[in-house]
């Protein structure tokens, strides 16, 4: 991805093989390694050196970015509810945390859950640090550990696994992740998420158009 244009995007996730018809039989249900592309570009997406390594599945094709966003929820024919947590940061380098990604992998406490690899740098990176809300923009990696269930038996084994994978991570991780994958109310998290001049910005912003603090759930930045 050092050498990839600006439109070439995508990422790595360790997770179960899918039972979908083009994921081969042997596959579904199987510990499996996945390359996410995203091409924005004019043309074919260049994709050379990933197809010289001759994958299983071979499933890149134009689709909408509706399909694309899609691909990471609950299918629209899976009517049972799931529960599902979620924990992400960013990582300083990718090498030191590689035994703990895949360790983290192995030890899923549901075949619906993931880690998920995403390169940053690129365009991205190009933006002032304090230009956006968003932060981290030098971070070259950021990880996310994903998973879902059925029953209310399994919240504690589910939740545990996502803290464990943040901790395992620690030591390579720089920089906390952003709000929508703080998973509690946590104030310290929170402004944590943000640049110093950020944070103060935006507070002043929320109690010029907010005074009344009607804007109060979730991760609202505090008056």
């Amino acid at each position: 991805m050092a050498r990839a244009p600006d439109d070439l995007g995508g990422g790595l996730a360790l997770l179960s093989g899918p039972p979908l018809p083009f994921v081969p039989e042997q596959l579904q249900g199987a510990e499996i390694v996945a390359v996410l592309v995203l091409w924005t570009g004019v043309g074919a997406a260049p994709v050379g050196e990933l197809r010289a390594l001759a994958p299983a599945v071979d499933a890149i094709a134009p689709m909408p970015y509706a399909a694309l966003q899609a691909m990471f929820e609950r299918p629209a024919e899976v009517q049972v509810p799931t529960r599902a947590h979620v924990q992400s940061s960013f990582l300083r380098e990718l090498p030191a945390a590689v035994a703990a990604v895949a360790a983290a992998a192995f030890e899923r406490p549901s075949p619906l859950g993931s880690v998920l690899l995403q390169p940053m740098g690129g365009a991205f990176a190009r933006v002032a640090e304090d230009a956006t809300p968003l932060g981290c923009r030098g971070a070259p990696w950021l990880w996310q550990a994903g998973t879902a269930w059925f029953e209310s038996a399994d919240d504690e084994c589910s939740r545990a696994w996502t803290a464990s994978v943040r901790r395992a991570l620690a030591p390579s991780s720089g920089g906390e992740s952003y709000p929508n994958f703080i998973d509690e109310r946590d104030p310290e998290r929170l402004r944590a998420a943000y640049a110093p001049a950020v944070w103060e910005r935006l507070r002043a912003v929320r109690a010029d158009r907010d005074p009344e603090n009607m804007l109060s759930a979730g991760h609202a930045i505090p008056l």
